[in-house]
C-alpha cells in the first residue's frame, strides 16, 4: 500500500513556491522507483508565460496580422508544440527561420493575440465582442481547448443583445450545445428576442 502526501506553501516574502513531498511505500521496492507527477501553480505559470506573448526578445517568428499588418512576435517551439496547424506551417518553411514574416491578413490582431494567449497560457481573456471571432480562429487553428473555452463563455453570457449573433455562430461552427442554449434562451424570452428569428 502506498501513501502520498503533498504539501505546498508559498513564502510571503519572496513569492517562491516550495513543494514538499513525503512518500511512504509499504510494499515492494520496485514501486519506490515510480515517478510522481507534481504540479506547480498554474496561475503563476500563466502569469509568467503571458509576458512572452508578442515580446521581440528571444522570438524567432514574426507575423504580419490584419489589414494594417501589425507585427506580432512569437516562438516557433511554443506554437508548434501546442498547435498542429502551426507545426505544419513551420515544417513547410523549414530552414527559413528568421526570414520573411508570415502574413495573416484575414485575422484581426486582437483575435490573433487571443489565440496566442491560449497557446502560451492555456487560458484566454474574452469579451462578448471578441468571442465569436476567437471561436472562429480556434476552429481554424484546430485548438479544441480554446473552442471549448469560447463556447462555455458564450453560453454563460447569452443575453438579449448577443443571442442572435451567438446562435448564428453556433450554426456556422456546428456548436450544438451553444445552439441549444441560444434556442432555450429565445424560447424563454420570446417577446424580447423576436427580432432574432
Amino acid at each position: 500500500m502506498e501513501t502520498l502526501r503533498t504539501h505546498v506553501r508559498q513564502s510571503a516574502v519572496d513569492s517562491v513556491w516550495t513543494f514538499s513531498f513525503v512518500q511512504r511505500i509499504m510494499s515492494s521496492p520496485s514501486q519506490a522507483a515510480r515517478n510522481v507527477l507534481c504540479l506547480g501553480d498554474p496561475d503563476a505559470f500563466a502569469s509568467e508565460m503571458i509576458k512572452m506573448i508578442n515580446d521581440k526578445e528571444f522570438s524567432d517568428v514574426r507575423f504580419l496580422v490584419g489589414e494594417e499588418r501589425q507585427v506580432i512576435y512569437a516562438h516557433r517551439c511554443m506554437l508548434a508544440a501546442r498547435c498542429e496547424v502551426f507545426r505544419a506551417m513551420f515544417a513547410v518553411r523549414k530552414g527559413e527561420e528568421g526570414t520573411a514574416p508570415l502574413v495573416l491578413s484575414d485575422t484581426k490582431p486582437s483575435v490573433f493575440l487571443g489565440v496566442m494567449e491560449f497557446i502560451y497560457t492555456n487560458s484566454c481573456s474574452l469579451s462578448v465582442d471578441m468571442a465569436v471571432d476567437i471561436v472562429a480562429a480556434a476552429i481554424e487553428y484546430g485548438l479544441d481547448g480554446l473552442t471549448r473555452i469560447c463556447v462555455r463563455f458564450m453560453r454563460d453570457t447569452i443575453d438579449y443583445n448577443n443571442v442572435c449573433e451567438f446562435l448564428q455562430a453556433a450554426l456556422t461552427y456546428n456548436q450544438a450545445t451553444l445552439q441549444e442554449e441560444c434556442l432555450l434562451f429565445i424560447e424563454q424570452n420570446t417577446e424580447a428576442s423576436v427580432g432574432c428569428i
